[in-house]
């Protein structure tokens, strides 16, 4: 038995409830034990008791979920005291690179500390799961991981719990966007030339912009998937800030999208994601933004047709934890 310990107060508008829905489910099985804590207190004391309680098993933590909830020095000290505890007997999910990812968008400026502090977690870690290769080789090149302790899973779960359109072949809104929160990571809306309808993730009321552009108002995630069936595709792009990091990275969220059955636009920019896109055939790898309406236009309904059925022979790869953990995490 290893045991998955996991927060369970988070906002369910965020991609993070998103993401700690996927992982629960993933490993919601007998032979894994999930743990939830509160805060970073109620943290502390759950690694503790654990380790009383079960002193052999190993446990599952997300990084850097778990571990940088906050940028307060002494808070992450204080990690350093139970996880020792638990040396070589930590599973670690990466599924960002904060102080690689901070150089791209200026969060906060990483101190000494913190590149110490994130070397003694992949240090002490039996097991590491990163996203890719590029990834991988940047974690061992870094941080000299021996490469029999890091894998690699390529993407996150995504279990379908969600409703959908059953009528999804009757459209009433062609592209949709979702804008990240932070400003660093938007693209350039004077680029655009294409009607396009935007999810913001903030609390905000509609608004339009050159009459080309609605910015649309927060969608909880656990009804996101309902709203993206009313449409036919899905833009993925970001600005110039955060292109040079997603060779490492693709963000939770891609597969909420592709559960959603929605045809991918993106950007040849963006490396990670747009190998996804074009090795699982999800769609159209762009090179200018302003090419998508001549894009859009070649696509009839057979084509469209062929298209959806590759992302739901995608979908069928991770419908259920058991095929998930077949294709993406064979360790397991």
């Amino acid at each position: 038995m290893k045991i998955l310990i996991i927060p369970y107060n988070i906002d369910k508008t965020t991609a993070t409830w998103k993401l700690i829905n996927d992982i629960e489910s993933l490993w919601n099985t007998k032979k894994y034990k999930i743990v939830k804590y509160k805060n970073n207190l109620g943290k502390l004391i759950t690694l503790f008791k654990l380790k009383i309680k079960y002193p052999k098993k190993e446990i599952i933590l997300m990084y850097p979920l778990f571990f940088l909830t906050t940028m307060n020095f002494l808070i992450k000290l204080l990690h350093i005291i139970p996880t020792l505890i638990w040396k070589n007997k930590i599973n670690l999910f990466i599924y960002d690179l904060p102080i690689e990812h901070n150089k791209y968008i200026n969060w906060t400026i990483p101190t000494i500390f913190d590149k110490i502090y994130e070397k003694y977690i992949f240090k002490i870690s039996s097991k590491i799961f990163c996203f890719n290769k590029k990834m991988l080789i940047y974690i061992r090149k870094n941080y000299n991981i021996k490469k029999n302790k890091i894998y690699t899973y390529e993407i996150l779960a995504a279990f379908h719990k969600y409703s959908t359109n059953k009528n999804n072949t009757i459209y009433t809104k062609w592209i949709v966007y979702i804008w990240n929160i932070n400003q660093n990571y938007w693209l350039d809306l004077n680029k655009v030339k294409f009607n396009l309808e935007i999810f913001w993730e903030t609390n905000n009321t509609n608004q339009m912009i050159n009459n080309k552009i609605i910015i649309k108002s927060k969608v909880k995630y656990n009804i996101l998937i309902e709203e993206l069936t009313k449409y036919k595709f899905w833009l993925v792009d970001y600005s110039n800030n955060i292109k040079s990091y997603l060779k490492y990275w693709t963000w939770s969220k891609l597969l909420i999208y592709i559960i959603s059955g929605l045809p991918i636009l993106v950007n040849k920019e963006l490396e990670y994601p747009s190998y996804i896109v074009k090795k699982y055939k999800l769609w159209i790898v762009y090179s200018n933004i302003n090419d998508i309406p001549k894009i859009l236009k070649s696509i009839d309904e057979n084509k469209y047709k062929k298209i959806k059925k590759n992302i739901n022979n995608f979908k069928a790869t991770f419908k259920t934890p058991k095929s998930y953990i077949k294709n993406y995490l064979p360790y397991f």
